[in-house]
């Protein structure tokens, strides 16, 4: 560790002392990226926005990253050189608070690898939540940080119990926000419709990636509040975040939804990119 333990270092030895404000009081945030592994190196989507974001919840958690982005992209690099060729990889970074006391803002970083398949249902089976989440709780939503994780993990493992994969999760004016993990993308007559931030949404780098693939294809795309109703004349759904990609929702409640047309040429358009498009713009490619 360097500068009051702010080093990067790599996930299988980041070592999280149980006397740490990250244990003892939740002072931890994350990002997650996703990535094409190639021979010669990866092709990461979105990088430069996941910088940004990472370091905007590190401020807004009060956790200081005396880490530079050149020391950042060296150990993303480290953990896609071990992931396998040809294929989609995920990537974690963490800082987390080392000191016991609350309000310590010295924070390590920890980056590492991990398993794409498995994270989640790849046609989830949708149902609503049962109570609605405030948009101004105790930690803004602009946080990503696994403190705010710990309420939806309740509604999904009901949800679950219930026979769904996932929830929708609303506000208290009863609109979307987004799902447990991912943003929320609704496709109406051939529209693309998705909750702002100012609907408790996360600020999805994924979602704006899709946004940049709809926009050049000449599909029509909207950022406004969306009212639970508007939920039942929808064409299709999809959720979209680094982990998950871009997938198309099998059903809604008892409503099964297209997966098909419009929804399937989405998923496949960002699927695709690293392969048809590699110098794209949300592409920054790490060789090694």
């Amino acid at each position: 560790m360097s500068k009051g333990g702010s080093a990067a270092v790599a996930g299988a030895t980041a070592q999280i002392p149980l006397l740490s404000s990250a244990v003892l009081y939740g002072a931890s945030v994350f990002d997650s990226l996703r990535a094409w592994r190639t021979r010669r190196g990866a092709l990461v989507y979105g990088l430069a926005h996941h910088v940004a974001r990472f370091r905007r919840s590190a401020d807004l958690a009060l956790l200081d990253l005396e880490v530079d982005d050149g020391e950042l992209l060296r150990r993303v690099a480290d953990a896609l050189r071990d992931c396998p060729e040809d294929g989609f990889a995920r990537v974690r970074v963490l800082a987390y608070g080392v000191d016991p006391e609350l309000c310590d803002r010295r924070a390590a970083v920890a980056v590492f690898s991990l398993p794409v398949a498995g994270y989640a249902s790849p046609r989830p089976r949708l149902t609503t939540a049962t109570a609605a989440r405030r948009v101004s709780g105790d930690l803004p939503r602009a946080v990503k940080s696994p403190s705010g994780y710990l309420r939806v993990r309740r509604e999904v493992a009901a949800a679950r119990t219930a026979g769904f994969d996932d929830v929708l999760v609303w506000n208290e004016h009863g609109r979307v926000s987004e799902a447990s993990r991912a943003n929320v993308v609704m496709i109406r007559d051939g529209v693309l419709v998705t909750p702002p931030t100012s609907e408790g949404a996360l600020a999805g780098v994924t979602k704006k990636v899709l946004r940049h693939l709809a926009l050049r294809e000449g599909v029509r795309w909207e950022s406004r509040p969306i009212d639970l109703a508007e939920l039942g004349g929808a064409d299709s759904i999809l959720l979209t975040s680094s982990s998950l990609g871009v997938v198309a929702a099998r059903s809604i409640g008892d409503r099964p939804l297209a997966e098909d047309g419009l929804a399937a040429d989405l998923c496949h358009w960002y699927s695709a990119l690293p392969l048809e498009r590699p110098d794209d713009e949300f592409l920054t490619e790490v060789r090694w």
